[in-house]
């Protein structure tokens, strides 16, 4: 009887001892730089966002977040007509590409420090430019509580804006 009230008393601990850490939230700062059509008109981005896990198993987490991007716009040189009909040569500078994201998804470690992502959401674009499905799969390291991963991210609407991205996350807070 007693090895039995030992090993429900075990159970139990380490059951709660995974619950208590199943949430965590943090914060996080990323640099990107556009590919494709895309690097035409901007230089590169810098956003910001909140985030959160929800430890499903040892292995799987669901993710979600909230961030801002900002990728700066590029001039562009052009060639036109003047009233005359001859060339007129000029440059533009490319307004900056600005989107709210919300993604939803799930990390899976290969190992205890090495994992894969990917996650799925609406992208608020600016300039009256509407809302674009985000996707974006990632490969990442953890290191206790900072996250730092490489990620390719696509928002697909009439054309696809695409970038490759480095973000840094910290989870501050564990529950």
């Amino acid at each position: 009887m007693v090895p039995l009230l030992l090993l429900y008393n075990v159970h139990i601990y380490a059951q709660d001892k995974f619950s208590k850490e199943k949430i965590s939230l943090g914060a996080s700062a990323e640099a990107a730089v556009p590919t494709g059509k895309f690097s035409d008109i901007s230089h590169f981005g810098i956003g910001a966002n909140i985030e959160g896990k929800y430890a499903f198993s040892e292995k799987i987490n669901f993710i979600s977040s909230a961030g801002f991007l900002n990728f700066f716009g590029r001039s562009v040189d052009y060639t036109s007509y003047d009233n005359n009909g001859g060339l007129v040569d000029g440059k533009i500078k490319a307004p900056d590409s600005r989107a709210i994201v919300l993604r939803f998804g799930a990390s899976w470690f290969l190992t205890n420090m090495i994992f894969v992502k990917g996650t799925v959401g609406p992208a608020f674009l600016n300039n009256d430019a509407g809302t674009a499905f985000a996707y974006s799969p990632a490969l990442g390291l953890q290191f206790d509580k900072l996250d730092v991963e490489v990620r390719y991210e696509g928002w697909a609407k009439s054309e696809t804006l695409s970038f490759v991205g480095v973000k840094a996350a910290y989870y501050f807070r564990k529950f």
